[in-house]
């Protein structure tokens, strides 16, 4: 078989490359700037959904949706151009562009009042930007090691991340109030800076495609799939990583929030909640990015959506904001040790010259399923009910009650 023929089915190598490749240090250099710069754009998102929040709930949920919409529309687009002209010139175009967007806001709210358009527009711009940014730095860590360290290095940039995007809105609404929206854009734009240095310096050591290796449309890669028999690893995934997304995302975003209002917790118990999650995600990643992976990783591919299963269960019919705690850290457990063992497994099957492409059709299956999912979950949790038991909580006046007189609103149509 060619080079050609090879790298077309996935089967060729990107290059010499030791027996066994070690992080080295571009990788590190590379991961401290992007912790920087996930740290600006979580800060700066919530700070411009916040500032929508001053003219009303409709117009934040036109903010956030526009950075939504834009992303998950243009995601495959994304991913096809960062496979046709490498994801490391994809990064410097977008950390370029973002580094020229959020300096210009910046210039925009100084001298402007916030305005309903401005924002959408920062929100459009930071949409359409995340898109093809996004794919293209999910295949990136991939390049500096080969498949044996891979999980590590997975584990590794997504639990920095993860840090990174909870500490940012936690830490933006204090600089709202200290430095302003205006700063905080500012202080995006020298994130961006940050990161785009070592990306313009630092080479990894392997290629996403041989240079020799024409561009390959859709089809020629689903053709390649199928001969080089990657589409059954690939598929399953996708479908696994699809479904397990479209159960376990709209409760965390949606469903505790309205369980621990159903059940009259207060506002810092439902933070609890999502504080256990995310804790109990990051333990396990931070685990496997130390570790590396389970030698027997159908363990985790099969027993992380079980417990995540079962996570949700125990928050459904939780009498108490610990058991709750405790499910949603089961949640956070299950979906983290199935994605550490998943994506890697992923990366790996996908061949050269579409790992992009494919990446961006797995975020597909993260994005999609919040969209599509999120409003009849919503619906149904009003009209029926967030939790198992709230019908005999209500009966016994634990939840909302009928006896409050003019509280008689209130109460759940479960009754």
């Amino acid at each position: 078989m060619s080079p050609n023929e090879q790298a077309r089915n996935g089967t060729a190598s990107p290059g010499p490359q030791a027996p066994s490749m070690r992080i080295g240090g571009g990788y590190w250099a590379w991961l401290s700037a992007a912790i920087c710069s996930e740290f600006g754009s979580s800060v700066m998102a919530f700070a411009i959904v916040w500032t929508a929040t001053g003219f009303g709930g409709t117009t934040a949920g036109l903010v956030n949706s526009s950075m939504m919409l834009f992303s998950t529309l243009l995601l495959l687009s994304g991913g096809a151009v960062g496979d046709r002209y490498g994801p490391r010139r994809i990064m410097i175009i977008c950390d370029g562009s973002m580094l020229f967007l959020t300096g210009f806001a910046a210039a925009w709210f100084a001298s402007h009042d916030s305005s309903v358009g401005s924002l959408v527009a920062v929100g459009c711009l930071l949409g359409i930007v995340s898109a093809f940014y996004m794919p293209a730095s999910g295949v990136f860590p991939r390049l500096f090691v080969d498949d044996s360290q891979l999980a590590r290095v997975m584990a590794t940039t997504s639990s920095a991340l993860q840090v990174a995007r909870i500490a940012g809105p936690a830490i933006a609404g204090i600089l709202l109030a200290w430095i302003g929206l205006t700063w905080v854009v500012a202080l995006n734009a020298v994130s961006f800076l940050l990161v785009l240095i070592p990306v313009l310096v630092v080479v990894p050591p392997r290629a996403a495609r041989n240079p020799d290796t024409p561009h390959a449309g859709l089809r020629d890669t689903w053709r390649s799939l199928r001969t080089a028999g990657q589409h059954k690893v690939l598929l399953p995934l996708l479908v696994a990583f699809g479904v397990l997304v479209a159960g376990t995302s709209p409760a965390l975003t949606l469903l505790f929030p309205l369980l621990a209002r159903h059940n009259a917790w207060s506002a810092a118990s439902a933070g609890l909640t999502e504080a256990s999650f995310m804790a109990a995600a990051l333990a396990v990643g931070v685990t496997v990015a130390i570790r590396g992976a389970l030698r027997q990783a159908g363990i985790a591919l099969i027993g992380g959506p079980l417990l995540a299963g079962l996570g949700l269960l125990a928050v459904a019919v939780a009498p108490t904001v610990w058991v709750a705690c405790i499910g949603a850290g089961a949640v956070g457990v299950g979906l983290v040790a199935f994605n550490a063992h998943a994506v890697p497994r992923f990366l790996a099957a996908s061949p050269l010259g579409a790992q992009v492409r494919l990446q961006a059709i797995l975020g597909l299956t993260a994005t999609v399923p919040a969209l599509v999912l999120s409003g009849p979950y919503g619906a149904l949790a009003q009209h029926v009910s967030p939790s198992l038991g709230s019908r005999r909580r209500d009966r016994v006046g634990s939840g909302f009650r009928r006896d409050h007189g003019d509280d008689e609103t209130m109460v759940h149509t479960a009754d």
